[in-house]
């Protein structure tokens, strides 16, 4: 679906229904600074943002097919230096960095205005930049340290208390250690077995930033 602009074969027919509804491009940057260029269907506009985990997004444009916005895509990546993904381990490390919201505002104005730019004139894209409604609190990123998650999810047994989700990544607090919040990739369980049950997770000893 994702390189159908650039293919010579022709997708199968679900694919091709996909791609041939009103599509939506975003540019969304996130806690860690990163910015991407994406796409969205139109009954999936706000529901694809959300699912990210985002600090701020606006959509730049509205194309008539799936294929048209793929070229729009790419335009802005070449044009705009945006690229077309972050990582979810990304997302998750982001959030355990010091963030600065007016500074991530402005890296993300500046995106969008490199992005609209670089859509102007360019075949029948008619740029705009309408906000994304964070359903978060960025707020909640600025109140005390986030310590990364202690143990890599796909194996052992795993227990909390789960704060916020940010996309594919998500807060949580140990049930030794309430004080203290754990980014963590959830992401990492795509593929594996889960058991249910009363799991916990042992905090580690942990040093906060002095300065």
């Amino acid at each position: 679906m994702h390189i159908a602009h650039r293919s010579q074969w022709p997708p199968d027919q679900a694919l091709r229904e996909h791609l041939m509804r009103p599509h939506w491009l975003y540019v969304a940057t996130f806690p860690g600074g990163q910015t991407k260029v994406g796409t969205a269907v139109d009954e999936r506009k706000r529901a694809r943002l959300d699912e990210q985990g985002a600090l701020h997004a606006h959509w730049i444009a509205l194309a008539a097919d799936g294929v048209e916005v793929r070229l729009w895509e790419d335009r802005v990546s070449q044009q705009a230096g945006i690229g077309q993904v972050v990582r979810p381990a990304a997302k998750a490390a982001g959030l355990t960095a010091p963030i600065d919201l007016a500074q991530l505002a402005a890296t993300h104005q500046r995106a969008v205005e490199r992005a609209t730019e670089a859509l102007t004139g360019f075949g029948e894209a008619a740029p705009f930049a309408e906000p994304w409604p964070n359903p978060r609190d960025p707020a909640e990123l600025t109140t005390g340290d986030i310590h990364p998650y202690p143990d890599p999810l796909s194996e052992g047994c795993h227990g909390f208390s789960l704060a916020s989700w940010w996309g594919p990544a998500a807060l949580v607090v140990l049930d030794d250690a309430p004080e203290l919040r754990w980014a963590v990739d959830l992401s990492a369980l795509l593929g594996h077995r889960v058991e249910f049950g009363d799991w916990a997770t042992a905090s580690p000893a942990v040093q906060d930033a002095l300065f």
